[in-house]
């Protein structure tokens, strides 16, 4: 009788034998007990076969290193079929660093080793990508001889999802400390630049000092701006959120790009009546600028860049991978046509620091910070991207059911005033400076280094005070308690809120409490001026 070829159908012929010795056992026998021990062993091999041949784990066995029994799952995991698998190594499935480790832990349970906990590899199936598997093994006896019954679980997923998550945590830790410094340097450059604000005013410096202080002034900016990156990375520096057209944003800040990159041509498609998003806008300037220059580094010998908007509606299916509520979105895409990314390049991307230019010629914070500012405005960014081929940056952002605002020209002079303020600020080198700036501006000055100073102050100048710029990050009473205090004092009291750094959404959810405007440090003279004559 020719023997069953695949797995399948030695069950099925097993189970045909069993029942049929059991039927002729049960016609010719007079015993009931035995009829009854018949039927059930024949259910009982039905039962098993049932949870070998449907199981949702691998199931076979080792002995020798060779696979033996292997169930379907095991064929489907695997890739090959059961003869192949018969005259197949099980280690020469295994990633090659792994075969040691693994050798190791099957020895242990051969040798009846207690340890029955499972382990994990990576097992390379045929004709498919690399696997992440858990094994479990028990020894058992197989045709007389000691074996391994093995279930193999594939895990991929879920060393994926733990990948992410230690990425995550990861970024985070990166992210806090990225603000803490940005935070104390941003207070450090506004004493330097309310310094060279207040020099620069001075009558008798000759031209050539002036022209110096102003390239100090310049260095200061370059300076703000790399905080700007440490600070959108660490998703802490979105200050003002309005109502915004990202098309008239993407037009605007790809002119002026396409201004100074003449090799580069600059192609657009823009959705008709795009949806409403609500950004800071300095920040989302900064997103476009960075992915700009990414283009444009990946061209270096000219190219297109294609500049795409429109609206999208995500759901739970579109967003299995990512942490985003589904709804309304607007999409904007950049595609180059530069060299592409590889893959391993295209895993690490969005990570701090990490770059592929030369030395001096990139900080690896550009695309770092441009992941912490969209996800920071509830957004995603993602990439495609193909050696040879170029690159695709898609942005998507919550849309919004809020009318854009009335944009406000700013004229580049000082407005002086003659009002009293509270300066309230923790750092001694801001409270040094920006009296002095203000007294130049024509203002009065009151100044307290903590919350509770800032109260007592307030209280007892209450008629005098006309306006209050008030730090935002300080220890003991943070700026929202102290404005959470001045409310009760004064209901009408004015806020300006002043900050190098923003917990979260703390000064967009102050400006809605009330607070009436926002300056971030650095500032110079001509923007504080404005600001305080807009309050």
């Amino acid at each position: 009788m020719k023997k069953p070829s695949n797995i399948h159908d030695q069950w099925k012929d097993m189970r045909n034998r069993i029942i049929g010795f059991g039927e002729k056992s049960i016609k010719k026998s007079y015993y009931p007990e035995l009829r009854e021990q018949l039927l059930e062993l024949t259910e009982t091999k039905e039962k098993y076969r049932q949870l070998f041949e449907y199981a949702t784990d691998a199931i076979f066995i080792i002995q020798n290193q060779f696979i033996k029994f292997p169930n379907p799952k095991t064929l489907e995991l695997l890739g090959y079929s059961s003869e192949e698998l018969a005259n197949t190594d099980f280690f020469s499935l295994i990633k090659e660093s792994d075969i040691p480790l693994i050798k190791e832990w099957c020895q242990k349970k051969h040798a009846n080793d207690t340890e029955n906990s499972p382990i994990s590899f990576v097992i390379l199936p045929k004709n498919r990508e690399k696997l992440w598997v858990e094994l479990n093994s028990v020894i058992i006896n197989w045709e007389g001889k000691p074996a391994l019954l093995n279930f193999l679980r594939d895990i991929t997923e879920k060393k994926s999802l733990e990948t992410q998550l230690l990425q995550s945590q990861k970024m985070e830790s990166l992210g806090t400390l990225a603000g803490g410094i940005a935070h104390d340097f941003n207070n450090l450059l506004m004493g330097i630049q309310g310094t060279l604000s207040l020099t620069l005013l001075e009558s008798n410096i000759t031209d050539n000092i002036s022209i110096q202080l102003k390239k100090i002034e310049q260095y200061v900016k370059q300076a703000s701006e790399l905080t700007n990156q440490l600070l959108g990375f660490a998703r802490k520096g979105k200050y003002e959120v309005k109502p915004a057209n990202i098309n008239n944003l993407v037009e605007k800040t790809s002119m002026l790009f396409g201004r100074t990159k003449k090799e580069i041509t600059i192609n657009s498609q823009y959705q008709k009546d795009v949806w409403t998003v609500e950004v800071d806008m300095c920040q989302l300037e900064q997103v476009l600028l960075n992915l700009y220059i990414n283009a444009w580094q990946a061209m270096p010998n000219g190219g297109e860049i294609h500049l795409k908007t429109k609206n999208v509606v995500l759901n739970k299916d579109n967003l299995k991978s990512i942490s985003v509520t589904p709804g309304k979105y607007v999409n904007f895409s950049i595609s180059d046509t530069g060299v592409g990314i590889d893959e391993k390049t295209v895993q690490r991307i969005f990570e701090p620091f990490f770059t592929t230019k030369e030395i001096g010629r990139g900080t690896g914070l550009g695309l770092a910070s441009a992941y912490g500012i969209i996800k920071n405005h509830g957004g995603f960014i993602t990439v495609n991207s193909k050696i040879g081929v170029g690159s695709t940056f898609d942005i998507f952002l919550p849309a919004s059911d809020k009318k854009l605002p009335i944009e406000n020209r700013t004229e580049e002079e000082i407005i002086k005033g003659d009002k009293t303020v509270l300066i309230i600020d923790d750092e001694k080198m801001v409270l040094d400076v920006m009296p002095k700036m203000l007294n130049k501006l024509g203002y009065k000055t009151l100044t307290a280094q903590n919350g509770k100073e800032a109260i007592e102050i307030y209280e007892n100048n209450i008629k005098k005070i006309d306006i209050v710029i008030l730090d935002i990050i300080m220890p003991e009473m943070s700026g929202a308690d102290v404005f959470k205090h001045l409310k009760e004092i004064d209901p009408n009291v004015k806020v300006l809120l002043c900050s190098g750094y923003s917990i979260e959404d703390v000064a967009p959810q102050l400006l809605n409490e009330g607070c009436k405007g926002f300056i971030k440090k650095p500032f110079n003279m001509i923007q504080l001026s404005h600001k305080l004559k807009e309050i």
